[in-house]
């Protein structure tokens, strides 16, 4: 029993270790971003509706209405085939509310020939174009986003297009059935500053044309000054938020710039930025007015950054925000699917190096697959080499705060909270594990 005992351990925790790796490495990137675009343009659609603007975005629901993700993917198909068969003087999705015995029915009719200023009255009219939407980051969170967006009419523009693109469209340079995507770089984030002096011999800051330098950012963060409220959003409709934030860097965008955003454009709570939809759910992180996650049953909530306040469901005026911490909740057939894909040719490999381990713990772990190598977080004790950096951030932060901290969240892990217990149960065993404020980190295990 001695023997069996340590050997369970070894398999449990090598399985939650697993379970984590698969989050991460298969769940987040393949179906997370899916869904949190999808739900993204379906706030789009009704954000813009709540002004008055009719789109073809309308048609998309939340991804919890669909069974699949492909399913999905036919009904973003559908809205594409929508735009393009309209043009400049056609209006592609008419909204005509009808009441009827004190009920309210929404009626969404495609019209082929229809011009909009023969309209009746009651139709809604049609947004002026372009919509422009924006997308931060290049990893794995932005691909999957921009994978949905790419499959309806669109086409990428650079930053330096925004300021002209609405006129260009406007007077037929560029196709007015489409949508408009721009990759946000990091130079568009931030710009650098120089130290000079004045004629008093007071240090002062100045800008410098020198070429971007990313990784003397990421080193030095304090010599740099955000611009993303400068060249980005003033020109774009809906802000697709993919990136990583640390505190030490500057804001993507904060909310006295939004409301800076919305004095210059009429006050009112009045903003050319209608959606942020926030896939890394990063609260109070790079975007400040995602003061709070969302639900997937209550997806939205408005951001009016002239008055300052966040206010619940969708709103003629502000912003409308997107949080959701469980995306993957919304599809759970896929989400089972990517995830047992993922995990049934691990299971044998897993199994038998927990039913053989070697003295050694650098020698266990050296022998195990690449991919059980980068999910081991912990053995004997202690942290593996690729995960000590939790280590270094965890004394960092005590070291710069005098109360001990609920949780300490990093890119790719986690530190339980004082009050927190992580339990896992086998047939034969029970690990705890937990912390104490006085007597710090303790691992239990009890025989089944």
């Amino acid at each position: 029993m001695m023997t069996m005992v340590p050997l369970m351990l070894i398999a449990i925790i090598n399985a939650y270790v697993l379970i984590q790796l698969i989050h991460y490495a298969f769940i987040h990137p393949s179906i997370y971003p899916l869904i949190g675009m999808i739900d993204g343009l379906q706030g789009l659609g009704l954000r813009l509706l709540a002004e008055g603007h009719s789109t073809p975005l309308l048609n998309i629901a939340n991804a919890y209405m669909y069974a699949t993700i492909q399913e999905a993917f036919e009904a973003i198909d559908r809205v594409g085939t929508i735009l393009l068969l309209s043009d400049s003087t056609y209006h592609p999705l008419v909204v005509l509310v009808v009441v009827t015995q004190q009920l309210t029915y929404l009626l969404c009719i495609t019209f082929a020939a229809c011009r909009i200023e023969d309209c009746t009255q009651g139709v809604v009219a049609l947004m002026q174009p372009p919509i422009v939407i924006a997308f931060t980051g290049r990893g794995n969170v932005t691909q999957g986003a921009r994978s949905v967006f790419e499959r309806l009419p669109h086409e990428y523009v650079r930053v330096c297009d925004l300021p002209s693109l609405k006129r260009d469209v406007q007077e037929g340079r560029r196709p007015v059935n489409q949508l408009y995507g721009v990759l946000v770089r990091t130079e568009d984030i931030v710009r650098p500053l120089q130290k000079t002096h004045n004629d008093d011999g007071d240090e002062t800051e100045a800008e410098t044309e020198a070429a971007f330098d990313k990784q003397h950012y990421y080193r030095y963060p304090h010599e740099y000054e955000p611009i993303f409220h400068l060249s980005v959003a003033p020109h774009i409709t809906m802000l697709v938020n993919g990136i990583y934030w640390d505190k030490c860097f500057p804001r993507l965008i904060s909310n006295e710039q939004l409301r800076a955003m919305s004095s210059q454009g009429g006050g009112g709570g009045s903003c050319s930025l209608k959606v942020v939809a926030d896939i890394t759910c990063d609260v109070d992180g790079s975007v400040e007015c995602l003061s709070r996650t969302s639900s997937i049953e209550s997806p939205y909530y408005t951001y009016d950054p002239a008055a300052g306040i966040t206010l619940d469901g969708i709103h003629k005026q502000g912003v409308l925000m997107l949080g959701i911490d469980n995306l993957p909740s919304e599809l759970p057939r896929d989400a089972s699917e990517y995830f047992g894909s993922a995990l049934m040719p691990i299971i044998p490999q897993l199994l038998l190096h927990s039913a053989s381990r070697l003295d050694s713990t650098d020698l266990f772990i050296a022998n195990l697959p690449p991919v059980l190598q980068r999910a081991c977080i912990a053995a004997d004790g202690n942290l593996t080499p690729r995960w000590s950096i939790i280590d270094r951030l965890r004394h960092k932060y005590y070291n710069t705060t005098t109360a001990a901290p609920a949780a300490v969240s990093t890119r790719d892990a986690f530190i339980i909270s004082p009050t927190t217990q992580l339990r896992m149960v086998s047939v034969n065993v029970e690990l705890v594990v937990s912390r104490s404020s006085t007597s710090g980190w303790m691992v239990e295990w009890m025989d089944g």
